[in-house]
């Protein structure tokens, strides 16, 4: 077979490469595949069309993508410690209510008072997502919200009401404005469902959507904001400051503006490459 070659000449190569470099640009805005992302460290949060799961086990929480957040021992602080060196989240929203769930493996369930620690874990908000504070429960000038677990006082709350668990006997709204610094502060409270199987513990953080007040962090679907972790183990001891700790990462809601704008970025940057690539050429070809 004949072959047919196609004599270009200089300009004309350069016009094929821009239009193939737009053509794939054009694509990857199609398939909804930006070339610039945002940076690590981002929990996003999906949208559902029914109420936001508060059940542990719901199926519902396969609709939110799982997020694997590091944890490192807290030592700004002594007694510093925390064992566990990782949480897994998930986080939904239903446009009333969004729901946190934390999952993270410890094979002992300790949730009794007595001798034994508890088992514990706490979501930290920014007062002022805008405007970060330092991540260790605040600072004197940025407030922080956060919300502690413990297993003991939850287990406590189904013995005192039966078998249905006053759903905030245990949880606690904090403020902090620094180390040491956390109270108790009336507000819009979360609420708390957990379960463990043996193997891990499964909790879930809920609350109403508000663009915060005296005691709640602003936790709205046109805010974007950031959240942090914290986990204690209470077979090894761990109370107080002997916690593992995350630092601060994104809090994303979906947005159709966010995602046409990354792929405007996108293309924007490739037409810059390619403009770059097709002038680098021609100047070579006409050498």
């Amino acid at each position: 077979m004949r072959r047919i070659r196609l004599h270009l000449t200089p300009r004309g190569r350069a016009i094929v490469m821009l239009v193939g470099c737009l053509a794939v640009g054009a694509g990857l805005g199609l398939f909804n595949m930006p070339l610039a992302s945002s940076a690590a460290g981002g929990v996003e949060v999906a949208h559902l069309g029914v109420a936001a799961p508060t059940d542990p086990q719901s199926p519902l929480w396969n609709q939110a993508k799982e997020v694997t957040v590091p944890l490192s021992a807290q030592q700004i602080y002594q007694p510093g410690g925390g064992s566990t060196r990782a949480v897994r989240v998930r986080v939904v929203e239903d446009g009333q209510t969004i729901a946190f769930r934390m999952s993270w493996d410890d094979d002992t369930r300790n949730d009794a008072t007595g001798n034994i620690a508890s088992d514990a874990a706490a979501i930290q908000l920014p007062m002022d997502p805008t405007h970060l504070p330092y991540q260790c429960m605040g600072q004197s000038t940025n407030r922080v919200n956060i919300w502690q677990w413990k297993a003991a006082f939850e287990h406590e709350g189904v013995n005192n009401f039966g078998a249905t668990a006053l759903e905030n006997a245990g949880v606690r709204n904090l403020t902090s404005n620094g180390i040491c610094r956390a109270v108790d502060t009336p507000g819009l409270s979360p609420q708390v469902k957990s379960y463990h199987d043996g193997k891990q513990w499964f909790v879930v953080f809920y609350r109403a959507l508000s663009h915060g007040g005296l005691g709640a962090a602003p936790l709205a679907t046109d805010t974007n904001s950031s959240v942090a972790f914290a986990v204690w183990n209470g077979a090894r001891g761990e109370v107080r400051g002997m916690k593992a700790v995350s630092t601060w990462n994104s809090l994303l809601y979906p947005s159709t503006g966010t995602n046409i704008l990354s792929n405007l970025l996108s293309f924007g940057v490739l037409i810059v490459v390619s403009i770059g690539v097709v002038a680098f050429v021609m100047r070579r070809m006409t050498r």
